[in-house]
């Protein structure tokens, strides 16, 4: 009797198991070497915060220059210029009194130098400047008057004066003939005479230092209205005609 027994391939079962193994051990072991070294390219503590230092170094370089692009910088020129007025440009312009302005020009006319634009006709000014005259020739008139007073005092006391020599002449000449005829009460009377004439030449020569004082017053205060006028009149002319 014959039977049949299942074929076996001893080297197949055999070999299968061995290279099972094999294999096994070869990962482990590769395992094993793995952890054991450290990698050379994987980089070191020290080494990252280098490089984090390095970056942050070059972020704050970026951000000041980008900060510095929207800084204005400011442009000087210098040289020589010539300013030439708009043809619509305004002025402001002020009198010190008040008034009312004539223009005597059209708009964009054509003028020269020294042309008269406008006038200011002020009443205020007006006013003033006909005051003014008048202080001036009551001044005027004062002054006139004192010289005339002054030179009819001189000539009071030029009469006086000579009226007083002729009286001290004509005592002294009759002291002298008293000598020879005793004619007292005729030299008492013409002593009388020069006293009183002595007494009207200080009188008038008070009177002459009185007119000279007020000469000299109103000189002055004529003075004082003089440029007073002037000075409104250089007004008016420069003010009024501009």
């Amino acid at each position: 009797m014959s039977s049949t027994s299942p074929k076996f391939h001893p080297s197949t079962n055999i070999v299968s198991p061995k290279t099972s193994l094999t294999s096994s051990k070869s990962t482990s072991d590769r395992t094993i070497e793995e952890e054991g070294k450290a990698p050379s390219d994987v980089p070191s503590p020290g080494q990252l915060n280098q490089s984090k230092r390095r970056w942050l170094f070059l972020g704050t370089v970026i951000l000041g220059l980008s900060a510095a692009a929207y800084v204005p910088l400011p442009h000087y020129v210098t040289g020589e210029a010539e300013i030439i007025s708009r043809t619509d440009a305004r002025q402001l312009l002020t009198m010190p009194v008040a008034g009312r302005a004539k223009i005597h020009v059209r708009d964009n006319q054509q003028v020269e130098p020294g042309d008269v634009i406008a006038e200011i006709q002020s009443d205020e000014l007006d006013n003033q400047l006909a005051e003014a005259e008048r202080e001036l020739k009551r001044a005027q008139q004062g002054v006139m008057g004192a010289n005339q007073q002054l030179m009819l005092a001189e000539a009071r006391l030029g009469a006086a004066e000579r009226h007083e020599a002729i009286a001290r002449e004509r005592t002294q000449r009759s002291s002298r003939e008293l000598k020879i005829s005793s004619s007292l009460p005729q030299v008492q009377r013409l002593e009388r005479e020069r006293e009183a004439f002595a007494s009207e030449i200080a009188a008038i020569e008070a009177s002459i230092a009185g007119i000279e004082a007020e000469i000299t017053g109103l000189q002055g205060e004529l003075s004082t209205i003089d440029e007073l006028v002037s000075i409104y009149e250089d007004l008016q002319s420069k003010g009024a005609n501009w």
